[in-house]
């Protein structure tokens, strides 16, 4: 069966959410995001797909810093609270509950409740169709306890991901195949 382009997702796997934490001004900003990827080890650079009409662009392109944080399962309602269209000068954060993180090298904060919280600067924007791919060179990365003490296994069953159907149709990974 041969599908349209525009509905090529509708054949690729699922993918990651992602929190994108910025600020704008002292307002503590976070939205979820599921096309990210690693993009070089040396140097250390992750990527996001963001349309510029969002808040999350223009407070990445005045700042120059922003902060992806790794939800687990347990902060599904959370992810779809901070999905929701709310102004600028609005905090996701409290809407939703969140714990703000004061970050190491960044201003932008990390989430408390976060599995990972991956602090960066950003070192450059392209667009690319109706996304730009945002670029950050992490600067600082720290990980919750619960990771650290499974040794930073990356295999996280109770990752969070986007199957889509709009803002509320979310998952977690299934068994790990061994």
């Amino acid at each position: 069966m041969d599908l349209e382009p525009l509905h090529f997702l509708k054949a690729t796997t699922p993918m990651p959410v992602v929190l994108v934490s910025t600020l704008y001004g002292d307002v503590k900003n976070i939205a979820p995001y599921a096309w990210h990827m690693p993009i070089s080890m040396d140097p250390p650079l992750i990527g996001v797909a963001i349309r510029n009409i969002r808040d999350t662009f223009k407070n990445i392109e005045d700042t120059g810093e922003f902060v992806i944080c790794v939800p687990g399962k347990d902060l599904v309602h959370h992810i779809k609270e901070t999905a929701k269209p709310y102004p600028r000068d609005v905090s996701e954060f409290e809407k939703a509950g969140l714990t703000p993180q004061k970050s190491k090298v960044v201003s932008a904060f990390g989430v408390k409740e976060c599995i990972t919280n991956i602090e960066c600067k950003l070192e450059w924007m392209k667009e690319a169709g109706d996304h730009h791919v945002v670029v950050g060179r992490v600067v600082n990365s720290n990980v919750s306890k619960e990771l650290a003490d499974l040794g930073l296994d990356r295999n996280h069953p109770d990752a969070v991901i986007h199957i889509g159907g709009g803002r509320n149709a979310f998952a977690v990974i299934g068994d790990i195949i061994k």
